[in-house]
């Protein structure tokens, strides 16, 4: 297991971002390209940018992003939804929050094969309301990508959001054919002898079983996905 730590910045828009990877840190982790955490407010966002070559999810964990493409989307999601886009051969797209106060979430780059790097580019969303969830002993899990998820992805992965209450445990399992890792963005959580507090995650190896414990309410994402076994080029919102 290796410990991982978000870098903070401030991109050209204003828009505040910790970056999970990849950093000078630490490198993507296939089929992973990206993973932010973002704060934007009504004086910052993402306004219009291409992209290609990969799909990507944007979770919000609190607050209201409006999308729009050049697909013909305009869509606003609330706290606890998503906007799913798979880029394929080009989209342009932007996502800007509404209203007062601080828009929250993740937003994952995910690889895409080569033979679907040409795909035509789509779009979907989805509520709040329609995100599956279950609700074992001691807390929430949410799938967002993965198993009961009505997001059609076209690799295989899962992204599921993972609520502890305090003074509570949870166990995560690493699928047999997926790298993974854990990601804690409220609260505090305990693997091991690892602390892991907001900013922080674990990579995770293939069939790892651990038991996470939080003396403290606490919010975390458990991502895992097949390797695709290439090499991950990214520039200017491109990946080839």
């Amino acid at each position: 297991m290796v410990k991982i730590s978000a870098i903070e910045s401030t991109e050209s828009s204003r828009a505040h971002i910790r970056r999970v990877f990849p950093t000078t840190i630490a490198a993507s982790r296939d089929p992973f390209v990206l993973l932010d955490e973002f704060f934007v407010d009504e004086s910052a966002g993402f306004p219009l940018h291409l992209h290609r070559g990969f799909e990507a999810v944007t979770y919000i964990i609190d607050g209201t992003l409006r999308h729009t493409d050049n697909l013909g989307n305009h869509d606003t999601i609330g706290s606890g939804g998503v906007h799913f886009f798979c880029a394929g051969s080009g989209i342009c797209h932007a996502e800007m929050p509404v209203g007062k106060g601080v828009c929250h979430g993740l937003q994952l780059w995910i690889n895409l094969p080569p033979e679907l790097k040409k795909v035509h580019p789509s779009y979907q969303r989805v509520e709040s309301n329609g995100i599956p969830e279950e609700r074992p002993p001691g807390g929430v899990l949410r799938h967002i990508l993965g198993g009961p998820s009505p997001i059609e992805v076209k690799t295989d992965v899962h992204f599921e959001d993972v609520h502890i209450n305090a003074d509570s445990s949870c166990e995560i399992l690493m699928p047999e054919s997926h790298d993974g890792f854990v990601y804690v963005y409220e609260g505090t959580a305990y693997i091991l002898d690892i602390t892991l507090e907001p900013g922080t995650g674990l990579v995770l190896e293939r069939g790892e079983r651990h038991t996470i414990w939080c003396n403290t309410r606490t919010r975390m994402v458990v991502i895992s996905g097949m390797p695709l076994g290439r090499p991950i080029t990214m520039h200017d919102g491109v990946v080839d």
